[in-house]
C-alpha cells in the first residue's frame, strides 16, 4: 500500500526502481531512528552519510530485497464491474526500460508503474485509498507551537522548521539565529481553524458521478486506444500509430492520476467533515511559509480552496457585504477593474449567482466559467445566504476574503529603489483605477510590433494585432525571479499556441524569439530600477560564488538563509538489483557558480514578500482578526479586510523603511572582507508613506 501510494502520488510516468528502493531504505531507517525528524523532501542521499557508508548499503540492499518481493508477491484482482466475472490475479506492479535525457546525452533507466488496475480499484473506493493517509494529515487540534528549529508542528512526527533541501549549514545556522518572529508568524498560521465547506464537497461529487470534466474535476472517462488502420506492411504508418498509442496511454495515466489525486483531496475532506482541521506550517529555506500537510490544504487547487471555509464565524457588517462582492467578482475574473465597477458585476448578475446556488448542477452553471470555479460557487453561496438572511449585515460568515500583491516582486523592486514609475505600474502608487503591468507589456510590445509591421517585416506583420497580456503574462511575471531568455521564449512559445496560432514550428519559434526579445526591451524600459538592482544583487552574488561561498544573507526578521547550491560528489552504489547514483552532500563540496547567482535576485525579493507577510500576520494577530495567506496573497474575514488592508500597508512601509540593500551590502562587505563589492544603484523619490492611499496596492 505505501508504494502503491509513493506511486500515486508522485507521478504518471512511472519511479525510477533506484528511487523506489532508495524510499523503502529510508523508511526503513526512519524505523530506526524515530525520534529523527521526518526530511520534509525526503531523498535517496538522506540514506548515506559518505560513500563508504556500510550502514547505508545495508538499508539500500534490504531495500532492494524488499522491491523484489513485493513485485514477485504483490497481486490485484483484475477490475470488473461485472460481479459474475470470476477474479484474476494479476501483477499490482510493472517495469520497463526507459530511454530518457540526461543533459545532452541519453540513458537508460528502470521505471516501475502501477497497473492500470490499482487505478481503477482506487477510482472506485478499493481500500487502497487509504495508502496516501499514511502520515501528515491535517490536524484535529492546534498545531505544538514551534519553539525551537525542531521543535513544533505535529504532536508526535518530528518536522523541522525548515525544507533545507539537506543543507547542514542552513540548519546550524538556524539553531544560532533569533527566530521568535519565525515561530510567532507560523504559530499564528497553525492555529487557525478551517473547516469542510459541504456545500461545494456535495456539488464537486455529484458532478464527478456525471462524469467529471468540469471546472476543476477530472474526466472519469479514458482516451479510446486508435485502432489499427494502415497496412501492416508500410512501416512509417506503423511508427506513427505506435506513437499515437503510446501518446494516448500517456494521456490516459494523466487522467488516472488527476482521478487519484480528487479521489485522494475528497477523501481527505470527507475524514474531516463536521470537525476542525489546523495545518501546521513549517518554511522553506528563503523562508517562504507552506502547510505541512500536503494533500488538503489553502495552498492547494481551487476546488482545494473551494472546500476551506474558516471554522470561526463573524457578523459580516456592511464593509462585508461589499468586500463579499468585490472578492467574488475577482475570482469571475473581473479584477482589473475599480472596486466600484466589481461590485456593479455581481449586482448586475445576481440572477446567475442565485441559480448557481440553487441548481449549481442543473442550472445554467454560471459558476462554472468563472477563472477559480469551485471557489466563485463558495463565494456565491456565501454571498446569496448572506441577503437571503433576516438582517444581513448581521449574517455569521466563515469564507476567507482574499487580498493579492500586485505582481509583488515588482512591488518590492520598486520600494527597495524608490522606483516612482515602476511603483505606478503596480499600484505602490494611488491611482484611480488598478494598474495591469501585463496589458502595459502587452501595449508597448504591441506597439513596437506595429512599428516593425509598417516597416516591412514580415514576421511582424503576421503578429499585427494579435499581441495580448496572456501572451507576456508568464513571462512579466517571472521575470523579476530570474527567467531566462530561453524560458521566456519557452513560456511565449507556450502561450501563443493556447491563444490558437495556427502556424508550423519554425515559425512559431523565430515568433516567440522575437516577441521575447521585444518582451526584454519592454520591461527593461517600464522599470529601470528594478533592473538596475537585480543587476546589481546577480553581480555581488557572482563574486561571492566565484570566492568559493555560497551566498547567504539575514532577512530583516531574523531569518538566516544560506543558499543550498553545490556541486556536490555523485558516487555510485551497485547493489542486488542495479546500481544507483547517489549525491554526497558535504558543506565541503564547491559552491555552483551559476546557480548561487542566477538564483540570488529572485530568492531575495522570495525573502522580503515572506518578511511581509509574517509581519501581516503578527499584526493581523495583534488586532485580533484571523489571518491565512498564499506568500503575496493575504486572507481573513469579510469584515475585516479593512483592518488587515490597513496592517498590510502599513508593514510594507515599515519594512521598506529599513535600508535593506545598504545592510545587505554591509554585510556582503563584513562577511567578505577580501572581496571588492559594487556600489548600490542610485535611488530614486518615491514616497512610501503614499502606499497608505493605494487602495488597489493589494486588490
Amino acid at each position: 500500500h505505501s508504494l502503491a501510494g509513493l506511486i500515486l502520488s508522485t507521478t504518471t510516468e512511472g519511479l525510477p526502481i533506484a528511487t523506489v528502493a532508495s524510499e523503502i531504505a529510508s523508511s526503513l531507517k526512519y524505523e530506526f531512528s524515530p525520534k529523527d525528524p521526518i526530511p520534509m523532501q525526503r531523498s535517496r542521499n538522506d540514506i548515506f552519510r559518505s560513500k563508504d557508508d556500510k550502514e547505508g548499503l545495508d538499508f539500500l540492499n534490504m531495500g532492494c530485497f524488499l522491491l523484489d518481493g513485493i513485485l514477485e508477491t504483490a497481486k490485484i484482482e483484475k477490475f470488473s464491474l461485472d460481479m459474475n466475472t470470476k477474479p484474476e490475479l494479476i501483477p499490482a506492479f510493472t517495469t520497463e526500460t526507459k530511454i530518457i535525457r540526461n543533459g545532452g546525452n541519453f540513458k537508460k533507466q528502470n521505471v516501475i508503474y502501477c497497473d492500470e488496475n490499482v487505478y481503477k480499484q482506487v477510482e472506485w473506493g478499493h481500500i487502497l485509498r487509504e495508502t496516501n493517509y499514511v502520515q501528515l494529515l491535517p490536524m484535529v487540534v492546534p498545531p505544538s507551537l514551534w519553539t525551537d528549529p525542531n521543535t513544533g508542528g505535529y504532536l508526535h512526527i518530528k518536522t523541522l522548521i525548515m525544507r533545507t533541501n539537506g543543507s547542514s549549514e542552513q540548519l546550524d545556522a538556524l539553531w544560532n539565529a533569533d527566530l521568535s518572529n519565525i515561530y510567532q508568524g507560523l504559530n499564528i498560521l497553525g492555529s487557525t481553524p478551517w473547516k469542510v465547506n459541504k456545500k461545494v464537497l456535495e456539488v464537486a461529487e455529484k458532478l464527478y458521478a456525471l462524469g467529471g470534466n468540469f471546472a476543476d474535476l477530472p474526466n472519469t472517462q479514458d482516451l479510446p486506444i486508435p485502432e489499427k488502420n494502415y497496412d501492416p506492411s508500410d512501416k512509417k504508418a506503423a511508427y506513427l500509430y505506435k506513437k499515437e498509442v503510446e501518446k494516448v496511454k500517456q494521456l490516459n495515466k494523466d487522467r488516472h492520476g488527476l482521478r487519484c489525486t480528487y479521489a485522494l483531496q475528497v477523501g481527505v475532506a470527507k475524514e474531516f467533515v463536521d470537525r476542525p482541521l489546523y495545518f501546521p506550517h513549517n518554511v522553506d529555506f528563503r523562508g517562504r511559509a507552506y502547510p505541512i500537510p500536503p494533500h488538503l490544504n489553502q495552498m492547494g487547487s481551487d476546488f482545494c480552496r473551494g472546500l476551506l471555509v474558516f471554522n470561526d464565524s463573524k457578523p459580516i457588517g456592511e464593509r462585508g457585504i461589499y468586500w463579499l462582492k468585490v472578492h467574488l467578482a475577482n475570482l469571475y475574473g473581473v479584477d482589473k477593474v475599480p472596486f466600484e465597477t466589481r461590485v456593479k458585476f455581481v449586482e448586475d448578475n445576481m440572477k446567475w449567482i442565485e441559480d448557481s446556488v440553487d441548481n449549481p448542477i442543473d442550472g445554467a452553471r454560471w459558476w462554472g466559467k468563472a477563472d477559480k470555479p469551485f471557489q466563485c460557487l463558495a463565494a456565491s453561496n456565501e454571498l446569496v445566504n448572506c441577503l437571503r438572511s433576516e438582517k444581513p449585515t448581521e449574517f455569521m460568515t466563515c469564507l476567507p476574503v482574499h487580498q493579492d500583491g500586485t505582481c509583488n516582486g515588482l512591488q518590492h523592486y520598486a520600494a527597495l529603489g524608490g522606483d516612482e514609475t515602476g511603483a505606478k505600474k503596480v499600484n505602490v502608487l494611488p491611482s484611480d483605477t488598478p494598474q495591469d503591468v501585463y496589458s502595459g507589456i502587452a501595449a508597448i510590445v504591441a506597439e513596437r510590433v506595429e512599428a516593425d509591421a509598417a516597416s516591412g517585416l514580415e514576421l511582424a506583420k503576421m503578429l499585427s494585432g494579435k499581441i495580448t497580456r496572456k501572451i507576456v503574462k508568464q513571462t512579466v511575471m517571472t521575470s523579476v525571479y530570474g527567467v531566462t531568455f530561453i524560458g521566456a521564449r519557452q513560456q511565449i512559445e507556450n502561450a501563443m499556441k493556447e491563444q490558437g496560432f495556427d502556424i508550423s514550428n519554425d515559425t512559431i519559434y523565430r515568433s516567440s524569439l522575437y516577441l521575447t526579445k521585444h518582451t526584454f526591451m519592454a520591461l527593461n524600459s517600464m522599470f529601470l530600477g528594478a533592473r538596475a538592482i537585480m543587476e546589481w544583487l546577480t553581480e555581488c552574488a557572482n563574486i561571492i560564488a566565484k570566492s568559493g561561498n555560497p551566498v547567504a544573507w539575514v532577512t530583516p526578521i531574523g531569518l538566516p538563509v544560506i543558499q543550498p547550491y553545490r556541486k556536490h560528489e555523485r558516487f555510485v552504489i551497485k547493489t542486488k538489483r542495479q546500481s544507483v547514483t547517489f549525491i554526497n552532500r558535504n558543506r565541503e563540496s564547491p559552491v555552483s557558480s551559476r546557480q548561487q547567482t542566477s538564483a540570488f535576485p529572485p530568492n531575495f525579493i522570495h525573502s522580503l514578500d515572506s518578511t511581509h507577510m509574517f509581519l501581516t500576520a503578527i499584526e493581523c494577530s495583534r488586532k485580533g482578526i484571523t489571518f491565512a495567506s498564499i506568500h503575496d496573497s493575504f486572507w481573513t474575514h469579510a469584515g475585516d479586510i479593512d483592518v488587515m488592508a490597513k496592517a498590510l500597508r502599513e508593514k510594507f512601509i515599515e519594512l521598506h523603511s529599513q535600508p535593506i540593500l545598504e545592510r545587505l551590502s554591509d554585510w556582503f562587505r563584513a562577511k567578505h572582507p577580501d572581496l571588492t563589492f559594487p556600489d548600490l544603484p542610485p535611488r530614486g523619490v518615491l514616497n512610501l508613506k503614499d502606499v497608505k492611499k493605494s487602495k488597489y496596492f493589494f486588490h
